[in-house]
């Protein structure tokens, strides 16, 4: 017996002493963990740096926007319109677009533009927050005592409520605002000479000082016509001593709008200058040319799932923030689904050095991908076996399959750069006017299968002497700026842009040379045709000029002359042509193309593009495939298992155009009593709490529109939805 104060009891039991425990001596689920937190890491430092790029181009898109408008605020019109002494209202009409989403965004980075230099008094209406004159009100005051910093000021808006009144609001921007410049600026200028003071004074009568009240109407089509004239006519009657500026967000057009929501009454009192936000296929572009089409980052979308993203953005919303999200669920997605995806460092050093430091566990994740898969398949099968088995060859491989991979990756953007500028001014624009469209077109088929790329050079054979010249100066400076950004290396490989480049400026000089005789036959040419004169010439019968004439016409349709030109242009474009499809192979065909590449399209039409009524009736006729429990996993009949909203709508199914609630009900019951179990003696008896169930499951359908009650029958329900 074991003597311990800790085991001591009255009744003397026994007690349970569990075994310590045993460290594990298995390495492979630590190697697991910190390859998953690796892979977590690596994902946030990847989606930082995208971010923080996407914030740098939203900023650069919206400053000059922003800039111009802080401008003609500041600056704003203060003319009076004579007797009455009554000043327009500077009014900018924004004209955002029709990206719905986004409008929130920007018109909050406005709010906190105008608030940090312009004035802090800011007001943001929306339509849905101003029925009527009344609630309009409340908000315009409630937004201006926010805005407030002396309480006793924010409390007193406060206590109005909805009783806030223009003459209210004027009243206080009277006392607290032009008084209150006005004694800081005597203040300051009490302490300097009188010449400085009436040189103040003069500036202050030329050019009002006073921070205006901004009111934002963010969806200005949306208010009603009749409270837009009561709130502009009102505010117009206190605009000799009361500074507005008012901004109309516009989806549309803005002519239209004008027509249909003012009246000439109202637009006597506005001073309107127009403005446009930046578009947002500008804002795309940019996203494309500078994070998914570029060697920068390694993380890549595959063609499908880039054709799906950019279909959402052209035929939904037009919106970038819902872009950006998409784009980050891909990432997110695709770091978290795919354990290989931990090499897809930011740079070629990095990826190498942690493939070098993986043990062979680690190191056969990779095997084990298709694409690596098929390049072993290739090798010899003892090679490939040995390689596979040995730690030491599988790292050495793995390595030259990472460089070679990154190398690609920075021929072939700058290669499809090139390809772009030579095809997108062509007739029919057969690859398309934008970059991502030939990286679509050629993700999965070779350049030279795909039929629209054939077209293009069939186009190019005929261009011009000065169209090849413009082409091929393009292409040059792209190489250059490719060069100065990553940097070159003496490199053997004939395809490599150096090289090409090379011969750009080789077949440039001779095209940008003054030289008349490259409209001109080589003299071979004209050799030729005269000893085929002088052959003529020694003709002595009919049948042997006959022959002759015939041999010529031959030669004429099988070889057409050429001049110097058309040679010097079937030279430039064959070799243009062989760096365009060495360089722009298929990237599925690329070894570790899973780990840098998402191509899961499937996944983001799941998650990305919604379906409501199909996703609702999936999850009530299976709801497993949401609610992960086991009892729900295949099962062929109604459980009791089910949620009660599923059971109801199952039962529904099996009814015609109408549906009788007892039964219904009496059905509910019999499968939340007893589980298919052959237990006969089910509780016939309905109990309240049944009821209860039933009740809350018929309002749950009737609430999604499966069900609604008829006037036919009072004791039934009539059904919507048909498969």
């Amino acid at each position: 017996m074991i003597n311990d104060e800790n085991t001591t009891s009255i009744s003397k039991d026994c007690f349970f002493f569990p075994a310590a425990k045993k460290k594990s001596s298995s390495k492979v689920g630590v190697g697991k963990n910190e390859m998953s937190k690796a892979r977590k890491k690596l994902c946030d430092e990847v989606w930082g740096e995208m971010e923080t790029i996407v914030n740098t181009l939203h900023d650069e898109l919206q400053g000059n926007l922003f800039q111009q408008l802080l401008t003609f605020i500041q600056g704003r019109n203060l003319q009076a319109t004579g007797i009455t002494s009554q000043v327009k209202i500077s009014t900018a009409v924004l004209i955002t677009g029709v990206n719905m989403p986004d409008h929130k965004s920007l018109f909050t980075s406005l709010s906190n533009n105008i608030s940090n230099d312009v004035s802090p008094y800011v007001v943001s209406l929306q339509s849905r927050q101003s029925i009527n004159m009344k609630t309009l009100m409340k908000s315009f005051g409630t937004q201006l005592a926010a805005s407030l910093k002396n309480d006793d000021e924010r409390s007193e808006f406060e206590k109005r409520g909805a009783m806030v009144t223009m003459s209210a609001i004027e009243e206080w921007y009277l006392k607290n605002v032009v008084d209150g410049e006005a004694r800081s600026s005597k203040s300051s200028s009490s302490k300097s000479s009188p010449s400085k003071r009436r040189k103040v004074a003069a500036a202050s009568n030329q050019s009002s000082t006073k921070q205006p009240i901004v009111v934002i109407f963010e969806d200005f089509e949306a208010f009603p016509r009749k409270l837009l004239h009561d709130f502009i006519l009102t505010s117009s009657f206190h605009t000799s001593k009361l500074e507005l500026v008012f901004i109309f967000g516009v989806s549309t057009s803005w002519e239209e709008i004008s027509q249909r929501l003012l009246s000439h009454s109202s637009m006597v009192h506005l001073d309107i200058v127009k403005f446009q936000a930046p578009a947002p296929s500008r804002h795309l572009s940019f996203i494309f040319d500078k994070i998914l089409l570029t060697d920068e980052f390694p993380f890549k979308l595959s063609g499908k799932c880039l054709q799906l993203a950019l279909d959402v953005f052209l035929r939904y919303d037009f919106s970038i923030s819902n872009f950006i999200r998409s784009l980050k669920f891909c990432v997110l997605e695709h770091f978290r689904k795919q354990p290989a995806s931990v090499i897809c460092q930011m740079t070629v050093e990095k990826a190498a050095s942690l493939v070098n430091s993986m043990k062979l566990e680690d190191l056969k994740m990779f095997t084990s991908l298709n694409s690596v898969q098929k390049y072993f398949a290739s090798m010899d099968q003892s090679k490939a076996k040995e390689i596979k088995s040995c730690r030491k060859l599988l790292k050495k491989e793995l390595v030259t399959l990472v460089h070679a991979i990154y190398g690609y990756h920075d021929n072939y953007f700058v290669t499809m750069k090139c390809l772009n500028v030579m095809t997108r001014h062509l007739p029919n624009l057969p690859m398309g006017k934008q970059i991502r469209e030939i990286f679509c077109a050629c993700h999965r088929k070779p350049l030279g299968d795909l039929a629209q790329f054939r077209e293009a050079f069939l186009y190019l054979r005929v261009s011009s002497r000065d169209q090849l010249t413009k082409y091929f100066q393009s292409c040059i400076n792209i190489i250059d700026d490719h060069v100065e950004h990553v940097g070159t290396s003496p490199t053997q490989d004939p395809h490599s842009p150096e090289n090409y480049r090379t011969e750009l400026v080789r077949l440039l000089t001779t095209l940008s040379s003054d030289d008349s005789d490259l409209d001109y036959y080589d003299s071979d040419e004209y050799e030729e045709a005269e000893k085929a004169v002088e052959e003529m010439s020694k003709v002595k019968y009919t049948y042997q000029l006959q022959q002759r004439l015939r041999e010529k016409r031959a030669a004429k349709t099988t070889k057409k002359r050429k001049t110097k030109f058309e040679k010097l242009r079937e030279e430039a474009l064959l070799r243009s042509r062989d760096f365009f499809e060495h360089n722009l192979r298929p990237p599925v065909n690329m070894e570790l193309y899973e780990v840098f590449y998402f191509d899961s399209p499937q996944t983001m039409k799941e998650r990305l593009i919604s379906s409501p009524r199909l996703n609702i009736e999936t999850a009530l006729s299976d709801p497993y495939y949401y609610i992960k429990v086991k009892e729900l996993d295949n099962c062929a009949y109604i459980s009791s298992s089910f949620p009660d909203v599923s059971i109801a709508y199952k039962l529904h199914l099996e009814s015609g155009s109408l549906i009788n609630l007892y039964d219904w009900l009496k059905a509910f019951h019999v499968i939340v009593t007893s589980d298919y179990s052959g237990d006969d003696d089910a509780n016939d008896d309905i109990d309240e709490t049944t009821q209860a169930r039933f009740v809350q499951a018929v309002s749950e359908l009737q609430l999604m529109g499966f069900i609604k009650p008829t006037k036919k029958k009072i004791d039934h329900m009539q059904r919507l939805t048909w498969s």
